[in-house]
């Protein structure tokens, strides 16, 4: 069997500072240290290997790859093939796929305990509802192709930028201002919603370079574990990834259900209530799924 970084995590997780949703409203973003239990991560990665899986499946069918490299290690696998297939493009945003090819594990993760939690203190309510855009976002050592530029969440919602939607970033290994952290700039989430600047390099959606020239770059280093939360106002971006291995993340996002319209309902769910009758079952999510 080949080695699994899951295998290495076992973070103790903690809980927020009461004080955490207050830094998140002034400085717009907040890092949650260790909140994130290993149960989270492992569902993560086994979705993502299962990813994997299936994009070596299919570069070898289509003759890219002579070989699967299924005795490679989850961090160095993908990169792998990737090289040998002649550095391709690939889903840099494997939604749909990791719902169809591991639905229960995407459903535990998109409502699981932990998350909810952090939903709850920095939307200041029981009643939420997970977002049906949601990321995972591959991305491989030095590929201009995954580097998401300065932008803002709200610029994707623009016409629902005036609610708060929570988003929550996590790594599922150590990552820095060197292998692919995000950088945030913190205090420029009250300032205004940046008109859209297409990127014709990657097609990203961001903020134009000249404005972002005027952006403060906090990069943040993070350890599995730790939760990222972010409003839909806080401009970020991805640092490059320099190093030789992938740099694997998710985020998630979340908003009050009485403030959820499409997107968030489209394909996402109501994950927790007092009224738990109202709770999305997992046949309703995935069902949502079918149809488009």
């Amino acid at each position: 069997m080949r080695p699994h970084i899951r295998n290495t995590m076992t973070t103790k997780q903690r809980s927020i500072p009461n004080n955490a949703a207050t830094l998140y409203q002034e400085q717009g973003y907040y890092l949650a240290k260790g909140v994130l239990p290993a149960s989270l991560l492992n569902l993560c990665q086994a979705a993502l290997e299962n990813w994997v899986d299936r994009q070596a499946q299919n570069w070898c069918s289509e003759g890219k790859v002579g070989s699967s490299f299924s005795d490679l290690d989850f961090m160095h696998r993908f990169t792998a093939l990737w090289d040998a297939a002649g550095k391709p493009k690939y889903d840099r945003s494997p939604r749909r796929s990791l719902v169809e090819i591991a639905p229960r594990e995407m459903y535990q993760v998109l409502k699981h305990e932990a998350l909810l939690n952090l939903a709850q203190a920095f939307l200041g309510t029981g009643e939420i509802v997970s977002h049906g855009v949601w990321n995972s976002r591959p991305k491989t050592p030095k590929g201009q192709f995954t580097n998401t530029p300065w932008h803002q969440d709200g610029q994707y919602f623009r016409e629902q930028a005036h609610l708060h939607i929570l988003t929550i970033w996590f790594p599922l290994h150590a990552v820095d201002a060197d292998s692919g952290c995000l950088a945030v700039s913190p205090n420029f989430h009250n300032t205004k919603l940046y008109q859209n600047f297409e990127y014709p390099e990657n097609g990203f959606t961001g903020i134009s370079r000249e404005d972002a020239m005027n952006l403060p770059c906090h990069p943040v280093d993070m350890e599995p574990g730790d939760a990222l939360c972010f409003s839909q106002l806080t401009p970020h971006r991805a640092m490059p990834n320099a190093g030789d291995a992938m740099r694997w993340s998710m985020d998630m996002r979340f908003v009050a259900t009485e403030q959820a319209m499409a997107p968030a309902l489209d394909f996402g769910m109501v994950a927790r209530s007092e009224d738990a009758s109202t709770v999305t079952t997992y046949d309703e999510w995935i069902a949502k799924w079918a149809t488009e």
